[in-house]
């Protein structure tokens, strides 16, 4: 009889792994995993503001994210190798960034740069340039959103916003002050 218990105990340990496996994995959703809306917090997450925040608590100064605001200058594509945007989407991305001089030797130096992209379930992609570590007393980094749909094998620029960590807080017209 001991034989056949300690078989039970296995199989029923194994089939307790498998199914705490299987509910994690079930918990997460389809759009999630591929990379859809449902992960929008994660996906524009800057890595350097939580520690920033932390830190101002200790500090006079207030920090504040703005708004995400259209800046419909960005959205021009004139500049851009019209092959530049007939490639992946992360090779896109980079494309427009350089650019529009948000990145480049002079930029890399200075600031630390995150750059991916992700596509939507509507099949448009979304990139998100940040920018992280201005030597400026009122803005710590930038985020600019690019939304690019697709179209005779390449990518168009749709829209552009884009949003700014302040030192010391948002004025009004999302300027930092």
């Amino acid at each position: 009889m001991k034989p056949i218990k300690q078989w039970w105990i296995g199989v029923v340990l194994v089939a307790a792994f498998f199914s705490v496996t299987i509910a994690g994995c079930s918990d997460e959703s389809e759009e999630n995993r591929s990379g859809g809306e449902a992960d929008e917090d994660v996906f524009l997450q800057q890595p350097h503001w939580q520690e920033y925040v932390r830190q101002a608590d200790e500090s006079p100064y207030d920090p504040e994210r703005s708004e995400w605001d259209r800046v419909e200058a960005l959205e021009q594509s004139e500049r851009l190798a019209p092959e530049a945007l007939c490639t992946n989407p992360d090779t896109a991305l980079e494309a427009w960034a350089e650019s529009r001089y948000l990145i480049g030797p002079a930029q890399d130096a200075d600031l630390e740069i995150n750059m991916r992209t992700r596509v939507l379930r509507d099949g448009s992609m979304e990139g998100l340039l940040q920018r992280w570590g201005f030597k400026d007393d009122s803005v710590a980094g930038t985020d600019h959103r690019v939304r690019f749909t697709r179209a005779d094998e390449c990518w168009q620029i749709e829209e552009v916003v884009a949003r700014h960590y302040c030192r010391r807080g948002v004025s009004e017209g999302l300027i930092c002050r």
